[in-house]
């Protein structure tokens, strides 16, 4: 790529390359697009690369400029790559799954290539068996259509409820029927399953709740719910808005998770989910990409962004977190990190900004009040209670370090857990706003399953609200996703009560610091 800085009195109207003189080949002239930056890409077989080649300049009144004079040394030799390609020996029998590697060296640098032959989700055992392994060479998948495993599956459901278990989770719900020549995930058959487990639960031990783990986009995931006349699981985890919520604190953009909760609340309130920030998992992209298409967010350099942002590699983001399953050709991957490093205040307290640290602990505090403002059940991972950042030590642990989620299942810190006593403290500030937080939940019959729930316009992109009603009571629910103040205005003056200060205000506007949030009763 060879980029010119064009300076002249007059205007330049026209710029040319000029291939090299040949006796097989006519001098080819051709146009060079004038832009601010006036550059072109040489070494292709329109334009190649020799110390022949020329250009030329033209401005408006006719006058020309020619460079052929470089200061620079063309070898087309040592500019071509050379690759080193890592195959299969000659006649070699394959047997396994294989990925084709190498290293193409420039005089620019050196690139790693990848190219994977086989996707198929076979692992060969010791004994030369061949087993189906979906996620992991260790965790096989099990075969449903013979009666036995999911009689042995049943057994094993029974027993758990024997021992008092009140909850049962059903892992990766959607692949649990395999077929050839299929995806293997969202068969029909998934639901016939679930739906006979609901079944046999319902008449065993009634008490028992099935919890469904279905990371899926968001169109895939109500109908493991089933319908009222055949349900399925009883709760689901909230996948789809967990992610939501964590675009919209990179984005600082809110109209998909608008969208979100416009979508989740018209769902029958005996739909529960189960919400979160974070889990024992890693965070995956499994966003509405046609919604964000409208706003220009393809969805393959939009996840690249999100992982960047998370992995603090984009400018300006102090999250600190990893990437999980790189994906060497899609460039996809996954993340991992707590609600506490990823808000910014592993970062802060690094750098020893406690601006940067009181910005970060609201930001924390406002994800974790717009998730206990959901309809469902709220879950707070452990040691996000404290701000526990994460964990890098797995990354000596030979067991480990290839897994990236272990570094937001470090071991619970009670010492840093003591720290909550001291209300100065972040620990103690982000343990005492939740516990506000869930005691104002709890008294509240606004946040009851059955509530109606109705978006607005806030008349900004950085600020979602919404309002919770049942039975005569109004919560006004609103969350600034930016880092800078933001005022809503309303209609009219608004009688409210803010639930986390217990004072009473009659405004017309309110105003929010950055990350900041209002529960108020109104009036």
């Amino acid at each position: 790529l060879i980029v010119f800085n064009a300076k002249d009195n007059g205007h330049l109207s026209k710029a040319e390359y000029v291939s090299p003189p040949s006796k097989n080949k006519k001098q080819s002239r051709i146009p060079v697009e004038i832009d601010d930056l006036t550059s072109i890409r040489i070494g292709t077989e329109e334009c190649p690369i020799d110390d022949s080649m020329s250009f030329v300049f033209t401005d408006d009144a006719g006058n020309t400029n020619t460079m052929d004079i470089w200061s620079f040394i063309i070898d087309k030799d040592s500019d071509l790559p050379i690759s080193e390609i890592h195959v299969p020996e000659e006649m070699q029998v394959i047997t396994r799954d294989f990925t084709i590697s190498g290293v193409v060296y420039d005089d620019d640098g050196d690139a790693d290539i990848f190219y994977k032959i086989d996707d198929e989700p076979f692992t060969q055992l010791e004994s030369g068996e061949i087993v189906m392994t979906t996620f992991y060479p260790y965790q096989w998948d099990l075969n449903y259509a013979n009666p036995m495993v999911f009689n042995d599956m049943i057994a094993n459901m029974l027993f758990l409820a024997n021992a008092g278990i009140d909850v049962i989770r059903l892992d990766a719900v959607p692949y649990i029927w395999k077929e050839l020549g299929t995806s293997c995930r969202n068969l029909p058959q998934v639901h016939n399953i679930v739906r006979m487990m609901r079944i046999i639960c319902e008449i065993v031990c009634p008490s028992v709740l099935l919890l469904g783990e279905v990371v899926m986009e968001p169109s895939m995931v109500a109908p493991y719910f089933g319908t009222e006349e055949k349900p399925e699981c009883h709760i689901l985890y909230n996948v789809t808005t967990m992610a939501s919520i964590w675009n919209t604190y990179a984005t600082r953009d809110v109209r998909l998770l608008r969208k979100q909760i416009d979508k989740v609340s018209k769902l029958p309130p005996n739909c529960v989910f189960l919400n979160y920030l974070r889990c024992h998992d890693d965070i995956g992209w499994g966003l509405d990409y046609d919604f964000l298409r409208y706003f220009g967010m393809e969805e393959i350099p939009h996840k690249r962004f999100l992982n960047d942002y998370f992995t603090g590699r984009f400018y300006g983001s102090t999250a600190r977190g990893e990437l999980y399953n790189e994906d060497q050709i899609s460039q996809d991957a996954r993340l991992c990190g707590t609600a506490a490093s990823l808000c910014g205040i592993e970062a802060a307290l690094w750098e020893k900004d406690d601006k940067a640290l009181s910005v970060a602990i609201d930001a924390d505090i406002m994800l974790h009040a717009f998730m206990f403002s959901l309809s469902g059940i709220p879950v707070i991972y452990s040691g996000d209670e404290v701000g526990q950042l994460n964990d890098y030590t797995y990354h000596d642990d030979t067991n480990k370090k290839f897994d990236s989620r272990y570094l937001h299942r470090g071991k619970f810190d009670r010492e840093l857990a003591k720290k909550r006593n001291d209300p100065d403290s972040y620990q103690g500030r982000i343990f005492n706003s939740l516990k506000k937080l869930g005691e104002a939940r709890g008294k509240n019959r606004a946040f009851k399953q059955w509530a109606k729930i109705s978006t607005f316009d806030t008349g900004s992109d950085n600020v979602l609200g919404f309002f919770r009603t049942y039975k005569e009571q109004n919560l006004l629910a609103l969350f600034n996703f930016c880092n800078e103040e933001r005022t809503v205005e309303f209609d009219m003056n608004l009688s409210y009560t803010d639930l986390m200060t217990g004072t009473k205000h009659t405004k017309q506007q309110i105003t929010l610091g950055a990350y900041g949030f209002v529960w108020a009763l109104t009036e």
